[in-house]
C-alpha cells in the first residue's frame, strides 16, 4: 500500500548480463565417454576409505610429535605413491606435488591443522567450515608451509569429496581455459573457498553423472 514506483525518466540502463555475478558453468561433454574415468576415481575413493584409519594415525603421530617430519613423509608416501598395484592407488595427483612437498616441510604444523578441521569442524555448517578452512590456508601461507596447496587440498578432497576440490596446476589450467577468474582482492584461502563453491555448482549441474567434486576432478584431468 505504501509502495511508490520509482521515476525512471533519468534512469541509466545497464547490461544485466555484465552486472550479474559470473556463473561457473560446466557441463560434462559426452558423459558416456567418461564412464571408465569415473569408475576409476570411485575405486580410488574406496581405497582411500580402506586406508583412512591408518592415514589418520599417521596424521596424529606427526601432529603430536611422536613421528618426525621426515618419518611422516616417508611413511605417508609409502601408501600415497603406491604404484605397484595401480588399482589400489588412492592418490589423485601426479608426481608434481613433490616439487613443493619434501621431508623437510613442517608436516607437524599442517597435520595439526588438518586434524583440527577433521575432528572439530567437519560437523560445522558449510559456511562455518569454509570460513575455518580459508583461515587455515591463510595461516599456513603466513608461516610459509609449502604443502598448503596441492597436498593440503587433496587431503581436503579425500576426506571431504563433496565439499572441497584439489587445487593444483591441471585444475588451475582448466580454470583459465574456461575463462573463469577469481574475484580480485581475495586471500589465498578465500580464493580456494570460492573455487570450492563453484565446483559444488558444477557437481549440481552434472548430478546425473557425478556424485562429488572428487569425480569432477578426474574428469578435468582427462
Amino acid at each position: 500500500e505504501n509502495y511508490k514506483e520509482a521515476d525512471l525518466k533519468n534512469y541509466k540502463s545497464v547490461n544485466i548480463e555484465e552486472e550479474q555475478e559470473e556463473v561457473f558453468d560446466f557441463k560434462i561433454p559426452n558423459p558416456d565417454d567418461y564412464k571408465d574415468v569415473l569408475e576409476y576415481r570411485r575405486c580410488q575413493c574406496k581405497h582411500f576409505a580402506e586406508q583412512k584409519e591408518y592415514i589418520l594415525n599417521l596424521l596424529e603421530d606427526c601432529s603430536s610429535g611422536k613421528m618426525t617430519n621426515e618419518k611422516f613423509w616417508e611413511s605417508f608416501c609409502d601408501i600415497w605413491n603406491n604404484r605397484s598395484d595401480d588399482n589400489n592407488r588412492f592418490r589423485f595427483q601426479g608426481s608434481g606435488v613433490e616439487r613443493s612437498c619434501t621431508s623437510s616441510n613442517n608436516w607437524s604444523e599442517i597435520t595439526n591443522v588438518l586434524l583440527d578441521i577433521i575432528n572439530n569442524h567437519s560437523n560445522d555448517s558449510i559456511d562455518d567450515m569454509d570460513a575455518f578452512v580459508s583461515k587455515s590456508i591463510d595461516s599456513l601461507k603466513e608461516s610459509g608451509n609449502r604443502a598448503r596447496g596441492a597436498w593440503f587440498s587433496e587431503m581436503l578432497c579425500q576426506f571431504f569429496p563433496e565439499r572441497y576440490p584439489v587445487y593444483n596446476d591441471p585444475v588451475d589450467e582448466w580454470i583459465r581455459n574456461i575463462g573463469w577468474k577469481p574475484t580480485p582482492g581475495l586471500s589465498e584461502g578465500q580464493t580456494y573457498i570460492e573455487l570450492a563453491i563453484r565446483m559444488r555448482d558444477v557437481v549440481r549441474q552434472n548430478s546425473s553423472f557425478v556424485n562429488n567434486i572428487a569425480e569432477i576432478d578426474h574428469v578435468i584431468w582427462k
